[in-house]
């Protein structure tokens, strides 16, 4: 995921075994995006303080 919330690639799942339903990858994109966005900004402020 790109800082500016654009998508790259998407994996994951349980294959052919399982499915999930849309709520489900919705609920696990959420996750993701909250966890990525502070990944961003921790990069951005260690970034900032070696400059």
């Amino acid at each position: 995921m790109t800082s500016d919330g654009g998508f790259v690639e998407v994996q994951g799942g349980p294959g052919e075994e399982a499915t999930y339903t849309r709520e489900e990858l919705d609920a696990m994109i959420e996750a993701a995006t909250i966890g990525i966005s502070e990944l961003h900004a921790f990069q951005d402020s260690v970034l900032a303080e070696a400059s």
